[in-house]
């Protein structure tokens, strides 16, 4: 999970989505873990933590849509057969909303004995 936003003129707009992938990357070369892609939009920035919405090229979803999204994705891994799934998060503003679209994604998929881990990196 990350994000397409600001990080000042040195970095590009993908950092967060480039950072969490190469970083799960890493980790699931060791536990024998498959990778999705990214989710690259993420809920908007907190305007004091660098700029929030001020910069040209951040673009954000609702939290609406973020949960929804999520939940959809994960209910499609459970349907799929995956039991233990992890959403790794370098985005913080991200957070709440993936708690609750792994909880909904729960919810739709009662006979789904999968468990869902959000790390919060």
């Amino acid at each position: 999970m990350g994000s397409t936003e600001q990080h000042g003129p040195h970095l590009p707009l993908n950092t967060d989505a480039l950072t969490a992938t190469e970083l799960a990357l890493a980790m699931a070369a060791d536990l024998d873990m498959l990778v999705a892609p990214a989710v690259t939009y993420g809920y908007r920035s907190r305007p004091l933590s660098g700029g929030g919405q001020t910069w040209v090229g951040t673009t954000s979803v609702s939290g609406a849509t973020l949960m929804a999204l999520i939940s959809d994705v994960l209910v499609e891994f459970m349907r799929h057969g995956f039991k233990r799934i992890v959403l790794l998060n370098w985005h913080f503003e991200n957070t709440n909303f993936l708690y609750e679209g792994a909880w909904l994604a729960k919810e739709r998929s009662p006979h789904s004995d999968a468990r869902i881990m959000v790390i919060e990196a």
